[in-house]
C-alpha cells in the first residue's frame, strides 16, 4: 500500500491517513490480507526524492511484493519517465495494481494507455502548476514581499498560529483571503548583524567576526557554527538593506525594515566580491604593513618574513632589493597615523561635506549596464562595428568604474570609528584589531620603502609616507 501527500503544513499527515483508510477498505474488498505500507508523507511526486516509494520499488524487484494499492494514480506517479518504469517492472513481475478511484490493469494494453493518460495529464497539471507559481512569485517579488520558506538570520515574525513555525504569507482557512505576516527585526541578531556589517567596514576579516559570534553561543535559525564561508553570503543578501531580489537582480523595496543602509551594505558588497580581495585585503595578514608598504624600487607590495636574528622584516620578493626592520617601520607609520588623527581637522576626513546620493549613484550604474547591453546586442546584429562597439564599451566602462568607487568609498567613515575624536587617539588606535588598524593605514596613507645600503641601521629618510 504506497501513501503520498504532497504538502503537509501542519505535520499531522491528516491525507495520509484518510488515504490509509480508503485503501484498507479496497484490500478489504479484495481480501488482501498480508499488506505492507509505503508512506511518503509531505513528499512531491514531481521532484525531489521519495524514499518510501524507492522501497517499494526495491521490494517488487525482490519478489516480496505481489500487488500494489493506491489512492489514484497521481499518488503513484506524475512523471512520465516514471510510470514508464513501473511499467515495465509491473509486466516482469506481473504486478498487480489497484486503485480507490477505479481499476487500472496495467497487464492490458488499454489498462496501461489509461495509465498513460492519466499519467499525461498529471504531468500537465504540474507543470501548469509550475508556471502559476513562477508567475505569483515575481508578482511576490515586484511587490516587495518577503517569501522566505524558513526565518533569515537577523528577521523575525509573529509564529503560525496552527503549527507555531514561521511563516510570510498563508491563506487564511475561512476567509481564503491571503494574509502576510509582518516581517520585523529580530531583537538580538539584527543588532549583530549591523555590527558586522561595521566591522567588515572598518577592515575586520569574517573569520575574526564569526569566532567572535561562535564564542558568544551565537547560531543561525538552524544552528551550527559560523565561519567566513557561510558569514560571507549572509551579508551579502541585499534584504538585509531592505531590497527585494528576483532571480539574483534587485526589484523592488522590501516590505521589511532594513537593517543596514544601502550604502552600508553596497560598500560591504564591493569589499566581499573585489575579486583582487584575497591577495591586497587584510584577510590573513599577520602585520600592519603586509602588502600596504611599497617597494620604493619596483613598486611591488612588501611582504614580511623571519631574518636569522628572529627578528620580522618587510621585504620585497620581487626585486629582493627593500628590507626593513617590521617593528621600526610600523613604529614610524604608527607614530604617522596617531599625529594625523590627533589633529584639530581630522573630522575633516570622514566629515559628510557632500554624501552622495546611493540610490541615485545606483540607478545610473544600472541605466549605463543596460546601454552596455544594448550596444552588445547591436554589435551581435551586425548594426554596430567591432572598432564602434569597442570604443562606446570602454566609455561606458569608464563611467561605470567611476560610480562604483563614489559607490563604494560612501562608508569611509565607519573606518575610523571610535579613533577619531577620541581623547587619546594613539590608545584607541593600539586597542583596534589588526584588520582595522591596517585598514586606517592604507584609507590614510601610502607608505614607500627606498632601498638602502646593506648593513645600515633603520633609515627614516628612506621611508616615504604621503597622506591621501
Amino acid at each position: 500500500m504506497y501513501l503520498r501527500q504532497s504538502l503537509d503544513r501542519s505535520g499531522e499527515a491528516l491525507a495520509v491517513s484518510r488515504q490509509r483508510a480508503d485503501c484498507l477498505k479496497l484490500c478489504d474488498v479484495k481480501g488482501w490480507t498480508d499488506i505492507r505500507e509505503f508512506p511518503d508523507n509531505d513528499r512531491s511526486a514531481s521532484s525531489g526524492v521519495r524514499p518510501a516509494y524507492q522501497r517499494m520499488l526495491a521490494a517488487i524487484r525482490a519478489g516480496e511484493v505481489d500487488a500494489v494499492v493506491v489512492w489514484d494514480l497521481d499518488r503513484l506517479h506524475r512523471r512520465p519517465i516514471e510510470l514508464e518504469e513501473f511499467i515495465g517492472l509491473a509486466d516482469e513481475k506481473r504486478l498487480k495494481l489497484a486503485t480507490v478511484t477505479g481499476e487500472c490493469d496495467l497487464s492490458t494494453d488499454n489498462g496501461r494507455l489509461f495509465a498513460r493518460i492519466k499519467g499525461a495529464v498529471a504531468r500537465s497539471e504540474v507543470e501548469r502548476k509550475g508556471a502559476r507559481q513562477k508567475s505569483a512569485a515575481k508578482q511576490h517579488a515586484d511587490m516587495g514581499r518577503a517569501w522566505w520558506s524558513v526565518r533569515p538570520f537577523g528577521y523575525d515574525a509573529e509564529p503560525d498560529p496552527v503549527t507555531g513555525g514561521w511563516w510570510t504569507s498563508r491563506r487564511d482557512p475561512i476567509t481564503k483571503a491571503i494574509v502576510h505576516n509582518p516581517i520585523r527585526e529580530h531583537p538580538t541578531e539584527g543588532p549583530l548583524l549591523r555590527n558586522a556589517y561595521r566591522a567588515v567596514l572598518a577592515g575586520t576579516n569574517l573569520e575574526t567576526i564569526a569566532k567572535a559570534w561562535n564564542a558568544a553561543g551565537v547560531t543561525g535559525p538552524k544552528g551550527g557554527t559560523w565561519r567566513g564561508a557561510n558569514l560571507g553570503p549572509l551579508l551579502l543578501r541585499a534584504r538585509n538593506a531592505g531590497l527585494r531580489e528576483y532571480r539574483g537582480e534587485e526589484v523592488a523595496d522590501g516590505q521589511w525594515p532594513a537593517i543596514v543602509s544601502r550604502e552600508v551594505y553596497e560598500g560591504v558588497r564591493a569589499i566581499l566580491t573585489d575579486p583582487a580581495r584575497r591577495t591586497r585585503s587584510s584577510f590573513g595578514r599577520k602585520h600592519l604593513l603586509s602588502g600596504i608598504a611599497v617597494c620604493g624600487e619596483c613598486g611591488h607590495g612588501l611582504g614580511s618574513g623571519t631574518v636569522k636574528t628572529g627578528a620580522v622584516n618587510y621585504r620585497c620578493k620581487q626585486c629582493f632589493k627593500v628590507s626593513r626592520n617590521a617593528a621600526q617601520l610600523d613604529a614610524m607609520v604608527v607614530e604617522a597615523v596617531v599625529a594625523r588623527l590627533s589633529r584639530d581637522d581630522a573630522a575633516d576626513l570622514v566629515a559628510d561635506r557632500e554624501r552622495p546620493d546611493i540610490d541615485g549613484l545606483i540607478e545610473q550604474r544600472k541605466a549605463l549596464r543596460e546601454q552596455q547591453k544594448a550596444l552588445g546586442v547591436a554589435h551581435g546584429d551586425g548594426k554596430l562595428s567591432l572598432v564602434a562597439f569597442s570604443a562606446a564599451d570602454q566609455r561606458l566602462m569608464e563611467q561605470i568604474d567611476a560610480l562604483s568607487a563614489q559607490i563604494d568609498d560612501a562608508p569611509r567613515a565607519e573606518i575610523f570609528d571610535g579613533v577619531i575624536g577620541s581623547d587619546d587617539v594613539d590608545a584607541a588606535f593600539a586597542a583596534l584589531d589588526l584588520g582595522r588598524r591596517r585598514a586606517i593605514v592604507n584609507a590614510l596613507m601610502t607608505v614607500t620603502v627606498k632601498p638602502t645600503g646593506r648593513g645600515k641601521s633603520f633609515d627614516r629618510t628612506s621611508v616615504d609616507i604621503e597622506f591621501r
